[in-house]
């Protein structure tokens, strides 16, 4: 069963990321590389448009993260607003997710617990990196200037200021295998404070393409 947060958890989720510290100064010294940005583009990419490898977590017509069905067309998504750093982790992957996963791969246990240390600091995110779609850099400090104004009101003055958006994503950095044929990362998409996913992708090389064969659900509203 999938896990429901309420939407002021849900709000936390979108103001902070996921499982995140306090603030802290982005790490300068160890930058989000090329084959980082090769995941999350293929990532971000495979959480609207899910590939066949994805089909035993998908049962219905209604089975896109974006909240739509199949009819869901690419050039819909005009552009993404990306938050402008890497979410941020203090605590360690839940069982649930543990068991879930494990109910395709019972091999990764070890690399779905690398994303908590790769992302122990903040990382600035270079959106002309993500070659999947169109995006724009939105900063924590615009994100909390809207926070009443989203709560109380939802995404208006958000989409009135960037009006060909269809919403938020926050991303982790990528955790890979010492071989770097796999790789794990959290996406988060919001789009309104009661309409939103979180969730895990667990990606493989095959063919010079990575493949997401894993998603599972952290949250949604």
């Amino acid at each position: 069963m999938r896990q429901i947060i309420t939407s002021t958890i849900l709000l936390g989720f979108f103001i902070f990321g996921c499982n995140q510290k306090k603030d802290k100064s982005l790490d300068s010294g160890n930058k989000i590389d090329s084959l980082d940005y090769v995941v999350i583009s293929s990532a971000i990419e495979q959480f609207f448009f899910h590939p066949q490898t994805l089909s035993h977590r998908f049962h219905s017509l209604f089975d896109s993260i974006a909240g739509v069905d199949r009819a869901l067309k690419r050039e819909e998504i005009k552009m993404l607003l990306i938050a402008d750093s890497t979410t941020q982790y203090e605590d360690s992957i839940s069982q649930y997710i543990h068991q879930k996963h494990n109910e395709i791969d019972t091999s990764d246990n070890f690399l779905t617990e690398k994303i908590i240390g790769i992302n122990d600091q903040k990382f600035g995110i270079d959106n002309h990196s993500i070659s999947s779609f169109q995006t724009k850099l939105i900063t924590h400090d615009e994100i909390n200037m809207l926070r009443d104004s989203i709560v109380h009101f939802g995404y208006e003055k958000l989409y009135q200021k960037y009006s060909t958006a269809y919403g938020l994503i926050t991303i982790s950095r990528p955790a890979f295998t010492d071989n770097k044929d796999k790789a794990i990362i959290y996406i988060g998409l919001n789009k309104e404070p009661k309409s939103g996913q979180g969730a895990y992708l667990w990606l493989k090389k095959i063919n010079d393409k990575w493949i997401a064969y894993d998603l599972v659900f952290l949250w949604e509203s």
